[in-house]
């Protein structure tokens, strides 16, 4: 695997949230109409609604960077019995990089079941506000430069044992072009690590 990133000049120091706006796509997996959807589009957010999913590899959660996901009424499709909590464990199983938000409009008790994989939970009754703070706050964790920089040097930490310094991680992110094989060798991590850090680096690279 390999892409291409900006020139040296090129590379932006800065994310506002009218940036993050132009470049973060939402989607929303419920069975239900939720008129959220349509009040963050007219906010300026690339945001959409399906009632379920049946292909976790499919473009509707490869294309899309955070997702809220309500915890029942959905899975169906693909026989999951823990229906909408079984997506968001998948989500983040295959796709480590990406935000997701559970919601439920059940009972508290409901709502307070083990929801390790969920990156943030909500209520479906909350406010309108509420779910701008949480979508807001998740858009720019994972848009943000320094974030992205945080999460590649935990990752290789992690790993490795090894605390890097930030600056090779600047080197890093302006390489011209980077491949999955370079990562490997250069930081000493697994495949699978290497190939997150790859989609790390994608999310700085959006624009």
């Amino acid at each position: 695997m390999c892409i291409n990133l900006f020139k040296r000049d090129e590379i932006p120091i800065h994310r506002d949230l009218s940036d993050i706006k132009d470049i973060c796509r939402i989607l929303f997996i419920d069975d239900e109409e939720f008129e959220i959807v349509e009040i963050l589009k007219k906010q300026g957010w690339e945001a959409r609604r399906i009632e379920d999913v049946d292909n976790l590899d499919g473009a509707d959660i490869r294309d899309n960077h955070i997702f809220f996901v309500d915890i029942s009424g959905v899975g169906k499709k693909l026989n999951y019995s823990k229906e909408g909590l079984s997506i968001i464990s998948e989500i983040k199983r295959k796709f480590p990089e990406k935000k997701v938000i559970a919601y439920s409009s059940l009972t508290q008790d409901a709502f307070d079941i083990d929801i390790k994989s969920a990156d943030e939970r909500i209520s479906k009754n909350s406010g309108t506000r509420e779910f701008q703070r949480v979508l807001e706050e998740k858009a720019q964790e994972l848009f943000s430069y320094e974030m992205i920089k945080k999460r590649i040097i935990d990752l290789i930490c992690h790993e490795t044992g090894q605390t890097l310094p930030e600056h090779s991680i600047d080197k890093l992110l302006r390489r011209r072009e980077i491949k999955q094989d370079y990562i490997i060798k250069k930081f000493h991590v697994a495949k699978e690590v290497a190939y997150l850090i790859i989609n790390l680096i994608l999310l700085f690279k959006a624009r």
